[in-house]
Parts: structure tokens; sequence; C-alpha cells
């Protein structure tokens, strides 16, 4: 199973990048209901899940990463 590697650059999308060719495989859209959750930071993959901080804020929105 070929490596993934997450991204953020600030807004409400985490790029999911492939690990060895570093190409885009597709892109998480981060929300909180129906809102956007931009200016994510910090990605850490946990058990499964994505955990992200949102800057300045004490937030830190999760998710499947089987998206």
């Amino acid at each position: 199973m070929a490596a993934k590697i997450f991204m953020s650059d600030g807004t409400s999308e985490i790029r999911v990048l492939d690990g060895e060719t570093f190409q885009e495989k597709r892109r998480l859209k981060v929300h909180d209901g129906a809102t956007p959750v931009d200016q994510l930071n910090e990605l850490e993959f946990v058990d499964g899940q994505i955990f992200a901080n949102v800057w300045l804020t004490n937030r830190m929105p999760r998710s499947p990463a089987d998206w």
C-alpha cells in the first residue's frame, strides 16, 4: 500500500498526495455542518483520523481519513 501525504494550505481543503510521486490524488473538504472550516493548520494522523488545528483558535476538527 502506497503512503499518502496529507497537506494543508490554510484553506478548508486538505490535499491528499501520493507518497512516492507527490501528485495530488484528491482533496478532502472540511466543514462544520454546511460551513467550510478554513485556516487549517498542523495536521496530525492518529488512529485513522485526521486532526487539524484551526489557526489562532482552540478549535480542532477531526475526520475519518477514508472520506
